[in-house]
């Protein structure tokens, strides 16, 4: 299943890649970027069998993992009007642009 994570993001950014190179953000006023809120805080692995399994996800995800308040904060960033065209194509990560 991680191998499907990891193709899952590799083609979601040809696709976005793919996107950007046919619509020009000058002509069509439409910033296409994509994102990523980080690890966060959440209920995900609740479902996940073994007890061990789950004590190792609760200790990693409470040192690494922001709050999913602190994550969404990157969504609201990638649908700002007052972001710049240079966020069109880009990767965004904490409320960055990155190219």
């Amino acid at each position: 299943m991680s191998d499907r994570y990891k193709v899952s993001k590799l083609l979601l950014l040809y696709a976005v890649r793919e996107l950007v190179a046919r619509n020009d953000v000058s002509s069509s006023n439409v910033i296409i970027n994509y994102l990523t809120p980080g690890a966060c805080k959440s209920d995900i692995f609740r479902d996940d069998v073994g007890y061990l399994w789950q004590m190792v996800m609760g200790v990693s995800i409470g040192l690494i993992a922001r709050t999913t308040e602190a994550g969404s904060r990157t969504l609201v960033h990638a649908v700002n009007p007052d972001i710049g065209d240079e966020a069109h194509g880009a990767f965004l990560m904490d409320r960055q642009v990155f190219p």
